[in-house]
């Protein structure tokens, strides 16, 4: 089955249940990083890595910083093309 839980638990209220329930619950959706703070954070990705960091481990520090919401890969490859112009 499948359904809003309000659903589901009138559903399963209606009938005679054997053995387990196993209950699936999908997570809420990470937050999405608005083009701003894309930029901001291939900047800082940039920055440290003047300051001696290696890319990768520059942007492990942003990322850790933003919190979920900034893709890891989709930042190395920003600024990777930064640094390539």
């Amino acid at each position: 089955m499948r359904g809003r839980v309000s659903m589901l638990r009138g559903i399963l209220a209606s009938r005679e249940v054997k053995g387990e329930v196993v209950l699936v619950v999908e997570g809420a959706a990470p937050p999405r990083v608005t083009q701003l703070e894309r930029r901001a954070a291939v900047e800082e990705v940039l920055r440290l890595k003047k300051g001696g960091l290696s890319l990768k481990e520059a942007v492990g520090v942003v990322v850790d910083e933003m919190g979920p919401g900034m893709s890891r890969s989709a930042l190395y490859n920003a600024a990777l093309e930064r640094t390539k112009k």
